[in-house]
């Protein structure tokens, strides 16, 4: 258990909730993360005689000794009843807790509909952490295939959530807003097709938000200013702003910055030339295992600057840039494996980085690549990095599947079952589903007999 982390939970906890004792909450912290067990047992004892007397502030910090086991034996069950105790009070960090546990099934039932609902009575109340995870939820969608539950993306609600908790300076709802106003977002019609839409004025805006959470210091957006003014497809194009952001955020570690901070000293773009300097943020950049700075630093090995010219070694740094490159489309493909968000993580912030991983999976499908097309499949399904889109999700499950491929006939069998990206069709998922159990997913098994005895 990390004893910081739930002192420093609790004694936020007591100054939103239970101002008027602050001296006595941080003593309760302080005493809780001591290792002595009798003093917990006692600090518990105190804190439940003033929650079974409808004390909120009690309710609240007995559902957290529950949830994290300090002073009694931890329980999820006993911290979600103590929460929502406090949660029906009014307790914002109650209900933002509440919501979370619907999310997760943690204590209770998995429940989406009942997380938005407590997410959205925090966030109401100007909970910016509800506000924020109600942003993220709605720019990249929920979905259990087990539950049959689902929220879908939309993103003019993301973009709703997001501001409210960005005008409170959440520096990743800041970023997470201009990446949504960066890019062509999608709706759902009230017959649940998907519309795509450009939002108005949305460059605009996306440089607002980008430069509140760049002054902030976030790298991430620091170069993605840099990307807008050297690009000049949006607004006009400035080098000297582009090389502005990009050594702030490569002066941060930002791998990406510190590449493309390298070519414009290779290119003299707003900037004098200076090779010895493009030569230092490549390597800056190449140790932290980007393709883009290795494949910066074989470009100066193949044209000798600042380098002696060396084709041996310009063609092992090109090779290494191309393994960096699989790795980093590797990463991606095994996060798409994995269906569940976390909404506990809702202090990150969703990059944008992937348009060329996406390219190279289609150029391997389209090649009759049978992973690569269970990937994209995957990456479609559950809009990872991507805007999701069931109808691709289905094109390229079947394809793979088509080919052989184990895993994707249980996730048409699912799409078939609920209609997702495709027609509703119990006959097909269960072919599927059976498909899915002859390749020995237990899974699959468990849904064709399911559709069977139905």
């Amino acid at each position: 258990m990390n004893y910081n982390k739930f002192k420093r939970a609790l004694a936020v906890a007591c100054l939103i909730i239970f101002p008027f004792f602050v001296l006595g909450c941080q003593d309760i912290a302080n005493q809780l993360t001591n290792e002595n067990l009798e003093d917990k047992s006692s600090i518990f004892k105190k804190i439940y005689k003033s929650a079974i007397n409808k004390d909120a502030g009690a309710q609240y910090n007995l559902g957290m000794m529950y949830e994290y086991g300090q002073g009694v034996e931890q329980n999820n069950t006993k911290a979600f009843k103590w929460y929502k105790k406090a949660a029906d009070q009014g307790s914002a960090e109650a209900q933002k807790n509440i919501a979370n546990m619907y999310a997760h099934g943690k204590g209770v039932d998995l429940h989406y509909d009942k997380a938005i609902k407590w997410y959205t009575k925090a966030a109401n109340q100007g909970h910016v952490e509800a506000q924020a995870t109600l942003g993220l939820i709605y720019a990249e969608s929920l979905y259990n295939s087990e539950e049959g539950q689902e929220v879908k993306s939309d993103h003019f609600k993301a973009i709703d959530w997001y501001t409210k908790a960005a005008e409170q300076g959440h520096v990743n709802a800041q970023l997470n807003l201009a990446n949504l106003y960066n890019y062509k977002t999608h709706i759902y019609t009230d017959d649940g097709h998907v519309e795509w839409k450009d939002i108005d004025g949305n460059v605009y805006k996306a440089i607002e938000w980008y430069e509140k959470a760049a002054d902030q210091g976030s790298a991430e957006a620091q170069n993605r200013l840099g990307e807008i003014y050297i690009s000049g497809s949006k607004v006009r194009q400035d080098y000297t702003k582009a090389f502005k952001w990009y050594e702030k955020a490569a002066k941060q570690g930002d791998p990406y910055a510190q590449s493309n901070l390298g070519w414009m000293y290779v290119r003299g773009q707003g900037v004098h030339k200076n090779y010895d300097k493009a030569l230092t943020w490549f390597q800056k950049s190449s140790s932290q295992g980007s393709h883009n700075g290795t494949g910066g630093l074989a470009y100066m090995y193949k044209h000798g600057h600042g380098v002696p010219k060396d084709y041996s070694k310009s063609l092992a740094l090109t090779r290494r840039s191309l393994e960096e490159q699989a790795k980093a489309i590797s990463n991606i493909a095994m996060a798409s494996e994995d269906e569940a968000f976390d909404i506990n993580n809702m202090n990150r912030a969703v990059r944008q980085d992937y348009i060329e991983v996406i390219q190279w999976y289609e150029k391997a499908a389209d090649q009759g690549d049978i992973d690569a097309q269970y990937h994209l499949g995957q990456m479609y399904y559950n809009g990872t990095n991507i805007y999701q889109d069931y109808s691709k999700a289905a094109k390229w499950y079947e394809k793979s599947a088509d080919q052989g491929h184990t895993k994707a006939p249980y996730h048409l069998g699912v799409m078939y079952e609920h209609g997702l990206g495709v027609e509703q069709n119990r006959t097909t998922a269960k072919k599927w589903y059976g498909i899915s159990c002859d390749n020995a997913n237990s899974d699959g098994c468990k849904k064709y007999k399911k559709l069977n005895e139905n």
